[in-house]
């Protein structure tokens, strides 16, 4: 029997509604999430009700996630938030250390002024050899060499300011701040942790909106089909 997976949004009253009746066992989960953000349906063969109803298994989660990342290295300073928080947007969640971004930004900037001071020693002699080449007392290839190293020597201290302003941007990112407003559903850093680049801190879920994921047999479709004022890609389904 081939099945069709229907993705369905629901209001939230609803699903407190369909929680408490009796047909679908439901199983809390002990990840120390909060139930009205996510909600975790026991596997069932589809049970008819009566005419034109039909309960199913499914999954019930939130259509706004995100994970909380930072852009550089560094240690975590604190940490504001457990799993299971309700936090707003714009909420400070955890703080990164300012010493290891202070430490880079001093490197950088020594950087630029090293390569501030290649490019204008290039540019004295570029500057050197065209004299020189006029006078005819430098060949051509001098002069070529001269202006190869000059060229060089610009690109360096154009890399070198480039990586500054990296670092002085993710001065930003010191703080990590709530996107918007939901739950905290993971914790993957305590205080004193390594932050890398790309690996999640922590995993935040907003409320209010939600998705219901459900299998439904190809015979229990054609029931559905056919409801006035329902979408073909999206059905209503009976979750209680």
């Amino acid at each position: 029997m081939h099945l069709s997976t229907l993705v369905i949004g629901a209001m939230l009253s609803t699903l407190f509604a369909c929680r408490n009746r009796p047909g679908l066992p439901l199983e809390s989960s002990n990840t120390g999430f909060d139930d009205s953000a996510i909600i975790h349906v026991r596997l069932s063969r589809p049970i008819l009700l009566k005419t034109n109803q039909v309960a199913l298994s499914g999954l019930v989660e939130a259509t706004q996630r995100t994970d909380i990342l930072t852009r550089t290295s560094a240690f975590v300073s604190s940490m504001k938030v457990n799993v299971g928080d309700k936090v707003s947007r714009g909420d400070v969640l955890a703080t990164l250390s300012a010493d290891d971004l202070h430490a880079r930004q001093a490197q950088a900037r020594a950087a630029v002024a090293q390569a501030q001071a290649s490019f204008e020693n290039a540019k004295k002699d570029l500057d050197r050899y065209i004299v020189l080449n006029s006078q005819q007392s430098a060949t051509k290839k001098e002069l070529d060499n001269a202006t190869l190293a000059m060229n060089i020597a610009h690109a360096q201290l154009d890399a070198a300011r480039q990586g500054l302003k990296e670092v002085l941007t993710s001065d930003a990112y010191a703080v990590l701040r709530a996107p918007f407003s939901g739950t905290i559903t993971h914790r993957y850093q305590d205080k004193g942790s390594m932050a890398l680049p790309g690996s999640p801190i922590l995993s935040l879920e907003g409320s209010g909106s939600y998705r219901i994921s459900a299998m439904a047999p190809e015979n229990i479709v054609k029931l559905i089909n056919g409801v006035p004022g329902l979408k073909s890609a999206s059905r209503r389904l009976a979750m209680c």
